[in-house]
């Protein structure tokens, strides 16, 4: 089962719940015998998992449930907590299209039943109005939508947008849809925006496929537009990254009644970014986005109680904001959390709508999320992996830089794909002014030049300077590629048909910036490695980790050890070769 979320306008730090189109409910909270949550046609996890399946009732009462289905028939009983709260593991129940219906009955006198349960995959989508884009308004939507009705055996439910709360709810209090058959109808109800999440449509149908078909997923759909990743985790997650401004509301309201369970699932997926993007007030952008991100998946993991939970996000697509700050999200920001086991990532950057921040070829990061959730989940031999920096070597004459990449296929390169982002001509980049991004290299007088891309066999490529600089230009500091809101990107893998990862990468050398051997205030007149020491300092100090922002062997394995040095390490050099900085990542 997958549940989705979403986030739209960002909004001030300090900003009331109605910044999200309602206040925070002041009436009491209410509750069901039977959580919300829960429901007939919906699925539960499958074996080796317990399901859980839970309810309110007064503490103290004890409530049964019958459990039919397969040729089966079994009777489990529990007793409710002091704070009202059953619970009810199931036996682990291998995936099967065979329905089961769950009766349940309280000693106090309280009945539910829900039926046509299966047992299958469940997994949780989140994110912004990115990952609430429904089925009508993508590309192709009319077909697309009339597959669903091949796809019984996938369910849906979609949670309400209308509460929000500063304190963590018991119970769901609203909800969109309940859980549905999915048909045609119920991917795409009603107009506009609809109900159900297109990314998470189409991610949980391509994992359905792989599996073969028979095994039931389960997807569950929970959005707010304009919501930051601050909203949708926990204060001790926020005061960890030295957060002061402490948000939680659509935690409280829409995740955490999941977790009362806790609901049993395989994994998460994830769409947001774009609300942090814009520096307010306070904020550090894509630098506080490396802190708060990973700490949200940890918490989610340990919340539901699957601390090696498959987690996947969607590299974030184009518009017309400001391409350093988007840059910065999609990498910095970002790709930080691939730090952390068991998490995939789908670029979207080549696939947008130009200046539109809602790009409607949602398939393309649909079925690439799925692929890493078939590799890191199941093992499938797939790939799912763009191509990404390794190494690099400059050369004075004439200015160039030859990259080795990771992860490139067999197949090798190609560097001929017209790029999708010119949406056929459509997208006119003089128009709009430095919002086009290409390949670039930085010369020694602090100048980013565009640069000509050509391969050098096998998994390697060249950058060379487009225009012949002052022949005391010297050998490039660094090199980056697709570094802005649009990113026109040629390169691809051309046995996998991945574009390669955006990035921006450090010359590693002794003629830069190098911290280890020169102090901040020299180091901040190039490339502004001063402020990201102090950044890195600043980080290492709000975690509270004991090892302090000295990391002794440059590796991360001896700082793993106190804390999680060895994580944050792996953020700093992130940090470090996406900003370009002509610097090494070596805090000493």
């Amino acid at each position: 089962m997958l549940l989705c979320l979403l986030a739209l306008p960002s909004h001030t730090a300090d900003a009331p719940p109605s910044a999200y189109g309602e206040p925070a409910s002041s009436a009491p909270p209410t509750t069901s015998f039977l959580s919300r949550t829960l429901g007939s046609g919906m699925v539960l996890q499958r074996a080796p998992q317990r399901a859980v399946v839970w309810g309110h009732v007064a503490a103290g009462t004890t409530v049964s449930t019958t459990m039919t289905g397969g040729g089966a028939h079994q009777l489990l009983t529990t007793v409710a907590g002091g704070d009202g709260i059953w619970r009810q593991a199931l036996p682990a129940v291998p995936a099967s299209p065979t329905p089961h219906k769950l009766a349940f009955k309280a000693s106090t006198g309280e009945t539910a039943a829900i039926e046509n349960v299966l047992f299958g995959d469940v997994y949780l989508c989140g994110g912004q109005s990115n990952m609430q884009f429904s089925m009508p308004v993508i590309e192709n939507s009319t077909q697309e939508i009339a597959r669903a009705d091949g796809y019984p055996l996938v369910r849906l439910f979609t949670v309400g947008q209308k509460t929000s709360s500063k304190v963590p709810l018991p119970d769901l209090q609203t909800v969109e849809q309940s859980w549905s058959v999915a048909s045609a109808k119920t991917v795409a109800n009603s107009k506009g925006f609809g109900y159900f999440s297109a990314v998470c449509w189409i991610f949980g149908r391509e994992v359905f496929d792989a599996l073969g078909g028979q095994t039931p997923v389960g997807l569950i759909s929970s959005n707010w537009g304009g919501t930051p990743v601050e909203s949708w985790t926990t204060p001790e997650v926020l005061r960890s990254c030295n957060l002061s401004t402490v948000d939680s509301t659509l935690y409280n309201s829409m995740i955490h009644p999941y977790t009362v369970g806790p609901m049993a699932l395989v994994g998460f997926a994830w769409y947001q970014g774009e609300a942090n993007v814009d520096e307010r007030r306070g904020d550090e952008g894509a630098a506080r986005y490396a802190c708060t991100f990973p700490g949200m998946i940890r918490q989610w993991r340990r919340s539901f109680a699957r601390p090696a939970a498959y987690f996947g996000f969607v590299q974030l697509s184009t518009w017309c904001g400001n391409g350093e700050l988007i840059a910065e999200m999609r990498t910095v920001g970002q790709m930080a959390a691939l730090a952390l086991p068991k998490v995939g990532y789908a670029t979207n950057a080549d696939h947008g709508a130009g200046c539109n921040i809602h790009p409607p070829p949602k398939q393309y990061c649909g079925k690439r999320l799925a692929n890493s959730a078939l590799a890191l989940e199941y093992g499938r031999d797939v790939a799912w992996r763009s191509p990404s920096f390794a190494s690099q070597v400059a050369s004075a004459a004439p200015p160039s830089i030859k990259i080795s990449l990771s992860d490139v296929s067999a197949a090798g390169l190609r560097d001929d794909v017209y790029p999708f982002n010119y949406l056929g001509g459509a997208f006119n980049c003089s128009a709009q002014a430095g919002k086009c991004a290409w390949a670039e290299l930085l010369l020694a007088d602090g100048s980013w030049v565009n640069a000509t891309l050509s391969l050098a066999g096998g998994s390697a490529l060249t950058l060379t300077a487009s225009a012949a600089p002052a022949a005391s230009a010297g050998a490039p500091l660094a090199s980056r590629y697709g570094w802005g809101a649009v990113p026109m990107l040629s390169l691809y893998d051309r046995g996998t048909g991945l574009p390669t990862c955006l990035a921006a990468n450090c010359r590693w050398s002794h003629e830069g910036c190098n911290i280890e051997q020169e102090d901040r205030a020299t180091c901040s007149a190039i490339g502004d490695c001063g402020k990201a020491y102090e950044a890195c300092c600043a980080g290492f100090a709000a975690k509270g980790f004991p090892c302090g922002c000295h990391l002794q062997d440059g590796s991360g394995a001896a700082g793993a050890g106190c804390g999680d040095c060895g994580t944050a390490f792996s953020a700093c050099c992130l940090g470090f070769k996406a900003k370009g900085y002509p610097c090494k990542c070596d805090v000493h």
